[in-house]
């Protein structure tokens, strides 16, 4: 009977202990899928911010008459906010253009900025093989402050009138959310075509762009990374503060997010859902 107890005490305990491990099993991977949630959550928030430099910078870049060598812009639309003031030093290929919010302002979409852009540029960043690098110093858009470079690298062929393409990496920014101390790194390398507003590079109202070809990474604080994929082409118009259309992939090795813009409605909405099921869906309301 003593023989039998003992067998009976080391089955039961190896029950408690298997259930246990379940458990925490279980609660691994709620936590992971919570996190990719989290970090999808994170990547649409870094999307939208890169996407806001992009403008400010091919706006700077054109109110400055270095769209296009020899030439001059006397009728440029000033799509800058009203606060921010300019200085431009050096030349090519190390012609600095210096964007100073000071302490801040917010344009006429009503996005407050503050703190400096700096641009570099190698050459007019509208030919073939020139790069324009921007850091930040101290640099707050809505509640957010930046740090880190973004390069862009003309892949225009001198020929094409029709359209203009970039290459545009996003490297080691870190993104701090003022109203809480979190804060995130996004990476990433995607090619950008603008494919409307090209025959009128003075006015940057009517400029449409697609992003395409890109993959990257979003990190939190902790160190988890996930890596994200473009899986439908992103589109992006000037006058919407937001991507519209398209998707991207955020995986984790056990599963995947995709984060959807929508179909190409102007608004601060996006999705995620997990592993494709609808029933998973959740709404996500970009600043």
């Amino acid at each position: 009977m003593k023989y039998i107890k003992t067998i009976l005490f080391g089955f039961t305990g190896l029950i408690l202990l298997t259930q246990t491990s379940c458990k925490k099993n279980d609660s691994s991977s709620t936590d992971e899928i919570e996190t990719s949630f989290d970090l999808s959550s994170k990547q649409a928030v870094s999307e939208t911010l890169t996407d806001d430099v992009n403008n400010l910078v091919f706006s700077t870049i054109d109110l400055n008459n270095y769209s296009f060598k020899n030439q001059t812009n006397t009728s440029v639309e000033n799509a800058l906010p009203p606060c921010v003031s300019i200085a431009v030093s050096g030349n090519f290929p190390n012609r600095i253009i210096k964007l100073d919010f000071g302490s801040g302002c917010t344009d006429t979409f009503g996005i407050f900025r503050s703190g400096i852009i700096r641009i570099q540029l190698s050459d007019s960043i509208r030919n073939y093989g020139s790069t324009a690098t921007v850091t930040f110093d101290n640099f707050h858009i809505k509640r957010f402050k930046k740090a880190g470079s973004i390069i862009w690298t003309n892949l225009t062929p001198n020929n094409s009138f029709n359209s203009r393409t970039w290459r545009r990496q996003v490297q080691n920014v870190e993104i701090t959310d003022t109203t809480d101390g979190r804060n995130w790194l996004h990476n990433s390398n995607k090619t950008i075509t603008q494919y409307e507003g090209v025959a009128s590079p003075r006015y940057r109202f009517d400029d449409k762009y697609k992003i395409y070809d890109g993959s990257g990474s979003v990190t939190n604080s902790n160190g988890t990374t996930r890596n994200t994929t473009i899986l439908d082409t992103l589109f992006k118009s000037f006058l919407c503060p937001h991507i519209d259309k398209g998707s991207i992939k955020i995986e984790r090795s056990s599963h995947f997010v995709v984060l959807n813009y929508g179909n190409g409605n102007c608004d601060n909405i996006a999705t995620v859902t997990l592993d494709g099921n609808p029933a998973s869906t959740r709404t996500i309301i970009l600043p």
